[in-house]
């Protein structure tokens, strides 16, 4: 049976989220978790760096010498967010890239798990899980409490009884909720970065008209500076979306303190739109600034940002790498682009944006477009079904282990 390393208020205090789930009072926890590495399977680490590791050298020899007395272990870690595969960067990456090059552990002994869906990308130090599991992170969630220095979940208040995998999406899933479509377009970022900023500078420059009652158009622009360069000068892109919530219904600038202030009016919204525009987060931006790192740069992510449009059953185009749609459906998700040949983003927008209401529906209501919408749809129901999510995992464990 395969097992888990646990030890409390060590280096080795960590459990993936993706598995347990929130609680340790459980009978998974008492069947799957071990505090002798005897009979441990993985020993198991997250990124960000934990603030209870120690620096990666100091690390590196802690791991070495439980690998030196227990040669059968093997790592399992889980990136929240992205891999930065330069090791002056990243921490974590760069224990593991100490553990190969010394020849303590095969690369093939460290399984990781991230929300990258590119299979392109080559990973010297580690094997990485199926790319199918990238939804697994953005399912129960954990985050760093900076105040206490200790591991807790999103909120449980997204909607009730919301147990933060949801992203306020639960009463999708059980059917508690079902509002009228009349609005034609939802775009809506919250951060900044490369391709949501040349999205929505071009949106303000040659597309203004798209601002209009029919649709919603947000941009927060929160990131980190509060007055990011633009054509329109050093101010916020915030002043420049009438959509956006109000200030005083935001409780910070990265709207994490209470996510769901966040969440929960716009996954009403997304139900309330014919069409979402998908701002995924992604890094081949920066390509021509540091070639050395564009294995990192390549990792696109599938965040909550594709699994709530989906689930709200909208069709969705999305704003970001050229390729990105073609690792999205690598994994089951289609976007309907291809009714569209030949034209650009904006001008599909602007082409949908021309219709009336009646001809946005009847587009939506085509049996080849609602085959596409269910079968999206359906990936991130199969997702929310634990079961299955379970199922799926402990597959792919029992397949790298045996």
């Amino acid at each position: 049976m395969i097992k888990f390393y646990w030890k409390t208020d060590s280096v080795f205090d960590y459990y993936p989220s993706f598995i347990f789930g929130k609680s340790t009072a459980t009978h998974r926890w008492s069947i799957l978790t071990s505090n002798d590495l005897s009979e441990s399977t993985f020993i198991s680490f997250i990124s960000p760096y934990n603030w209870r590791y120690p620096p990666a050298e100091e690390f590196y020899e802690i791991i070495k010498e439980l690998k030196l007395k227990h040669p059968h272990i093997k790592i399992l870690a889980q990136w929240k967010d992205e891999i930065i595969q330069a090791p002056e960067h990243d921490d974590l990456h760069r224990v593991f890239k100490l553990l190969v090059e010394n020849n303590i552990f095969d690369k093939s002994e460290i399984l990781v798990f991230s929300p990258n869906i590119n299979d392109s990308v080559v990973y010297k130090y580690f094997t990485h899980a199926s790319y199918k599991f990238a939804p697994t992170h953005y399912m129960i969630p954990r985050i760093i409490n900076r105040e206490g220095h200790t591991d807790v979940h999103m909120k449980d208040d997204l909607y009730p009884n919301d147990d933060g995998r949801y992203f306020g999406t639960k009463p999708i899933l059980e059917n508690r909720i079902e509002l009228p479509r009349e609005k034609k377009i939802l775009s809506s970022a919250r951060k900044w970065n490369h391709y949501r900023g040349t999205f929505y500078e071009k949106l303000l420059t040659d597309y203004s008209h798209l601002i209009n009652d029919d649709n919603i158009i947000r941009f927060y622009d929160f990131g980190t500076s509060d007055t990011l360069p633009s054509k329109f000068g050093k101010r916020t892109y915030y002043d420049l979306f009438p959509h956006n919530e109000p200030p005083e219904k935001l409780e910070n600038e990265l709207m994490q303190d209470c996510e769901e202030k966040y969440y929960e009016p716009l996954v009403e919204n997304y139900l309330q739109s014919y069409v979402a525009v998908i701002h995924e987060t992604c890094f081949p931006d920066f390509h021509e600034l540091n070639n050395a790192e564009e294995q990192y740069f390549n990792q696109y992510h599938m965040t909550e940002k594709t699994l709530i449009p989906i689930a709200s059953k909208c069709i969705i185009f999305t704003n970001s790498h050229h390729d990105f749609d073609v690792y999205l459906e690598k994994i089951g998700i289609k976007t309907f682009s291809h009714f569209f040949e030949n034209m650009s983003l904006f001008e599909i927008l602007d082409e949908i944006n021309s219709w009336d209401m009646k001809k946005v529906k009847k587009f939506y209501d085509r049996d080849d477009v609602q085959e596409i919408i269910i079968s999206n749809y359906n990936i991130w129901k199969k997702w929310m079904d634990v079961s299955y999510r379970d199922i799926q995992i402990q597959k792919e464990l029992y397949d790298y282990i045996y």
